[in-house]
Order: structure tokens, then C-alpha cells, then sequence
């Protein structure tokens, strides 16, 4: 089983190095092995197809760095891990089976959470593959065997048309389970959407809508991320936290303070993290030399925001003749457009959202931490803190340092893109 780890080695190698641009359709091709309760999900190619066009970009910056990225190939680093793996190279050992998608997925299994005690994530990583009988030939090359043949550490079982290999210690090494189509390698079986998927992810109508918002049709990675469920999920496992301890601390009984932290939790942030919100991140390379990400952002309901005063508009699109004003040898560019109206909205919104909270009894009891668990120090910085101070503080700050009011003077002349970037220049 030593070598088995590998496998996770070679397969991200081929994902980070041998992707190329293809359709959106393909990219998420697998997520139909996963749930509609996914949280994040990664899909990408595996073709070898676009080795020499990431290499190109490899070979540019390690012209800067020449100490610290070796010369090398695609091929040689995946030659290196099959020869290390299976003895052999990486067409013979692993290009019978393995297919052209490969996906990461994450999950918020509250059982297996509890049961891992966070030694482990909650991931599932899928491979598309060509011939099952040659990835089952392949993983069960990687056991460790006894004397006798029989498998050490491990079991086989057939389950819902897939082989798995299930570990004697759970979480002390990955499950493995291979289907017709595809092998899936995660801490736990448990993880694992096998048989028939009543609630895929594909068939989540806010997958397929955020995913249908990049604006290009074919990248060489898609993201997708439930930043809403992310959001909820940390929230409530702080404030139940918090809960639960004020609640023994007061004498409770565990199955009291149990009761007591599970009560519908009150405060006006919650509404707000019960909208609905979904991203999607489209990585390729342009022109063999340029990694772009496009991010696609998408809110169900803005109502809620604006009851508080936040203002959710449109961004204008970027002047992409501004980049004629950017160095050709920069190794790194971040644009955007309308510097100043954006920035003016951002601090009217923060304004008009602080005035919600004053109207609501302050930051503390918005987000209705208990009281009772928090110290002095933070009572009093949550009781006395003040969006608008914080804004007199900006604009004051500016004033100091610049002689010019911020939202008067500058922010209405700054009107056009604007753009950061990094530049490596020869020493001397």
C-alpha cells in the first residue's frame, strides 16, 4: 500500500499538467458522481495534449528562477512517479485505463466529521477511466500481500456495481472503489455516492446556473463553490460552539446544553446567510503564455441585502485597450473598471448598512453572540463599534496623509479601469 499514496501524486501531477481548454459540458462531466450537497467541486482534463503549452509557461518563469524550478519535461516528472510507482513509464502503467476528466469534490458530512475528528477532509477525488479491468489490475498491483496472497491491510468487496477496497483501519489509509467509468479514491467508502444518485450534482439547477455564467465556453479548469452553505455551516458551528458552552457553564446538562445550542438561532445576520449564493471560477491559458481566471458570482435573492442597505449592482466591463498601459513583461495583472463609482457605492453601502445595525440594536445583538460567554474586552469593542466611524476614520486618514477629501476630490476623478502588477526585474 506504500505505493498506493502515489496514485493521488500522479493523477494531480496530470491534472495541474496536462490539461488543455475544453467545454464546460465535459469539465463537469463527473459531477454526476457527486451530490447536490457538494460544497466545492474542481473538474478538469487530463489530456496530455497541452504538456508543451504548460511547459511554455513553466519555461517562462523558471527563466527567472533558474535555482529553484529544475529543467524538466512533463513527461520526465510523470515518467519519474510511474517509474517510482510501478516501475514502469507513465504511457505503459497508466495510459491503458486512465480517461480525460478527473474531478476533486468536498462534501459536509456531518457524520464523517465527527467520526474523523478533522484528522481528515471530506473529499472524494474521481478519475474517468477507459478499461476497468486494467485500473483494478493496477490498484491491486499496489497492495501489499502476505505470504500467502492475501491482501494486508485491505479488503475487496463488490458494491453497487463498483470494486472497492476498503481499509482494515478506517481513515488509516483511502478507499478505493472502481466503477465501469470511473475510480474514486477518498478517506472513507462512506463518502462515496455508489449505485444509482437520486440528487446529483449535475441535476442541481444552482450548479448549472452558476457554471452557465463564465463567460467563455471552454477553460482547462472549472470551480464551483456553495460559498452560502460555506458561510451557514461556519456560523452555526461557531455560534453553536458558543452556545453550548454558555449553556454548561450555567449548570446545564450535556443533553440540555445540546438542546439549547440547536435552537433556532435569532439576529439579522442570519437572514442574511440564508440567501442563496454560488461561484464558479473558470482557469485557461491565453496565447500559451497568460493564466486567466474568469469568476462568476451568483446571489438568489438580493432583497435581504437591500433591507440592509447593501447596494448589489453590476460592474461595468473591463477597457481592455488599458493594458497597453501595462509593462509586456509582467508576470502578474489584476484589472478592474469604474475605480471610483465602486468604491463610492462600497462605502454608501457600508454607511447605509451601518444604520441598519444601529436600527437593530448594534453589531452585538445582530449577530446575537451570547453574552454570557464573552469577556469585557470584546462586550465593549462589539458595543462601541461603528461603521460610520470607521469611514470618518478613512476619510480622515486621507486627509491627513493626502491634504484631499477621499469621496469629494478623488474617488469622483477616478472614473476609469485601474490595474495592479508585478514586474521581476534583472538585479543590477
Amino acid at each position: 500500500m506504500r505505493k498506493l499514496a502515489l496514485l493521488l501524486v500522479i493523477v494531480l501531477l496530470v491534472m495541474a499538467g496536462a490539461v488543455q481548454a475544453r467545454d464546460k459540458a465535459t469539465l463537469t462531466d463527473l459531477a454526476r458522481y457527486y451530490g447536490d450537497d457538494t460544497l466545492v467541486y474542481v473538474g478538469l482534463r487530463t489530456d496530455a495534449g497541452f504538456a508543451d503549452e504548460l511547459m511554455s509557461v513553466y519555461e517562462r518563469v523558471r527563466a527567472f528562477f533558474p535555482d529553484v524550478f529544475p529543467e524538466a519535461t512533463s513527461t520526465d516528472l510523470l515518467d519519474m512517479f510511474a517509474q517510482e510507482m510501478a516501475g514502469t513509464s507513465f504511457e505503459e502503467g497508466f495510459g491503458s485505463w486512465l480517461g480525460d476528466t478527473a474531478a476533486v469534490g468536498m462534501t459536509l458530512d456531518t457524520e464523517f466529521l465527527t467520526e474523523a475528528r478533522g484528522e481528515v477532509p471530506p473529499i472524494v477525488l474521481t478519475v474517468s477511466i477507459t478499461d476497468r479491468d486494467g485500473a483494478v489490475a493496477f490498484v491491486d498491483a499496489q497492495l501489499d500481500r502476505d505470504s500467502s496472497g492475501e491482501l494486508v491491510g485491505y479488503s475487496v468487496v463488490e458494491r453497487d456495481g463498483f470494486t472497492v477496497y476498503l481499509p482494515d483501519e478506517a481513515f488509516d489509509k483511502a478507499t478505493v472503489a472502481i466503477g465501469s467509468d470511473v475510480m474514486m479514491i477518498s478517506p472513507s467508502v462512506s463518502l462515496m455516492q455508489l449505485g444509482e444518485i437520486e440528487s446529483g450534482l449535475d441535476s442541481s439547477a444552482a450548479f448549472a446556473d452558476t457554471i452557465a455564467m463564465l463567460p467563455e465556453d471552454a477553460y482547462n479548469v472549472i470551480a464551483y463553490m456553495d460559498s452560502g452553505e460555506i458561510n451557514r455551516s461556519s456560523y452555526y458551528s461557531a455560534m453553536f460552539g458558543m452556545n453550548f458552552a454558555a449553556a454548561m457553564d450555567s449548570g446545564a446538562s450535556v443533553e440540555e446544553a445540546v438542546g439549547d445550542a440547536n435552537e433556532d438561532m435569532p439576529g439579522a445576520l442570519m437572514s442574511m446567510l440564508q440567501v442563496e449564493t454560488t461561484q464558479a471560477f473558470g482557469f485557461t491559458v491565453l496565447d500559451g503564455r497568460v493564466l486567466t481566471v474568469d469568476i462568476a458570482s451568483r446571489i438568489g435573492n438580493t432583497d435581504v441585502y437591500e433591507e440592509m442597505g447593501i447596494s448589489i449592482q453590476p460592474i461595468a466591463p473591463l477597457d481592455t485597450t488599458f493594458t497597453s498601459r501595462i509593462p509586456a513583461d509582467a508576470i502578474l495583472v489584476a484589472q478592474g473598471s469604474d475605480f471610483g463609482p465602486t468604491t463610492q457605492m462600497g462605502l454608501d453601502s457600508l454607511r447605509q448598512f451601518g444604520a441598519f445595525v444601529d436600527e437593530n440594536g448594534g453589531l452585538l445583538e445582530m449577530m446575537a453572540f451570547p453574552r454570557e460567554y464573552m469577556d469585557q474586552e470584546e462586550l465593549l469593542m462589539l458595543e462601541s463599534f461603528s461603521f460610520s466611524s470607521m469611514i470618518g476614520a478613512i476619510n480622515t486618514g486621507f486627509s491627513g496623509l493626502t491634504g484631499l477629501n477621499l469621496e469629494r476630490d478623488v474617488l469622483p476623478v477616478l472614473n476609469g479601469d485601474f490595474a495592479a502588477f508585478v514586474r521581476v526585474l534583472p538585479a543590477g
